[in-house]
């Protein structure tokens, strides 16, 4: 039994000693973050009769992040990954709507057609009162739509109800560009 027992411990302390060793050549990376600037999105909820889901539009976005690493002095193929920083949604009129209380979410998603789509940015539920939002943003690494030639924005979202003229918002959204600079 004591035999098992010092097997038991001799084992826990290699494992430990190899994950410190692990996390030691983790913690020797050293990396820089680049922002890129943002990413504007003016668009329409068009009227219509029906309530539910709708695409308010999809744009489609360069990939090349090439310029904005050049001009922070870094290189593109140190890039380890890109993330969704910030989004923003605002009413771009308040004259019809004066809030978003017409609609039950609203999201942001990539697309290409290697890639499928990935939920980058949303509000759900999208809070009463309020005339701008700040988007819950995903942790999801999006470095390989950038790697394609351009990839797909979209604003989407849910009507609660149907509206019978556009409402009219503006999108910003910002890129986080993690590099090795090792």
């Amino acid at each position: 039994m004591k035999n098992i027992f010092r097997v038991s411990i001799l084992l826990l302390a290699a494992v430990s000693m190899h994950s410190c060793e692990d996390l030691g050549n983790l913690t020797n990376k050293t990396f820089a973050f680049v922002d890129t600037d943002y990413y504007d999105l003016d668009f329409n909820v068009d009227p219509t009769y029906d309530a539910g889901f709708q695409i308010f539009t999809e744009e489609f976005i360069t990939g090349d992040i090439t310029n904005v690493l050049e001009e922070a002095g870094f290189s593109s193929d140190k890039v380890e990954s890109i993330h969704i920083y910030e989004a923003l949604v605002n009413l771009r009129e308040v004259d019809t709507y004066k809030d978003f209380d017409l609609l039950k979410f609203v999201e942001l998603t990539v697309y290409t057609d290697d890639q499928g789509e990935t939920k980058v940015a949303w509000s759900d539920p999208v809070p009463e009162n309020k005339i701008s939002l700040t988007l819950d943003i995903s942790d999801s690494n999006i470095l390989s739509y950038f790697k394609e030639d351009q990839f797909i924005l979209t604003a989407q979202g849910f009507l609660k109800e149907r509206i019978n003229s556009e409402m009219k918002l503006h999108a910003k959204v910002k890129f986080r560009v993690k590099v090795n600079i090792d």
